[in-house]
């Protein structure tokens, strides 16, 4: 009798429940990433939109008028619940990063293209 070969067929038709509910689990995951990661680009969007609409891109957070980032912000709470927290750090972040392409020669314009809701045109700056 040969002992180094072992009958693994005794598994093969049966699927362990532990291994069914990590796959499952794993595409839950996978799916509540995707979800997530949409959601927080429609959060950054909503945000860049308001400060496009309210504010002035070229002065910082601290120089802008407080009503006015206080109402920005109770937008993001009441439109976005999961990411109040971040609502003041994203403005603050948004401004920045509109001083910082101003100061490197680009100036962005807002756009609209057929095969896209919005895109950046980036124009060089010349004063």
């Amino acid at each position: 009798m040969d002992r180094g070969a072992e009958d693994l067929s005794l598994n093969r038709g049966e699927e362990d429940e532990d291994d069914h509910d990590e796959h499952e689990d794993a595409e839950k995951s996978t799916e509540s990433d995707g979800v997530e990661a949409e959601r927080l680009k429609a959060f950054n969007m909503f945000v860049r939109l308001f400060v496009d609409e309210n504010l002035d891109r070229m002065v910082p957070i601290s120089k802008q008028p407080k009503e006015k980032i206080q109402a920005i912000i109770d937008s993001c709470r009441r439109q976005f619940p999961e990411y109040q927290e971040r609502a003041r750090k994203r403005i603050r972040t948004y401004l920045k990063s509109c001083r910082r392409m101003k100061r490197s020669g680009f100036e962005m314009v807002r756009g609209f293209a057929p095969f896209s809701h919005t895109t950046w045109i980036f124009y060089p700056f010349v004063e």
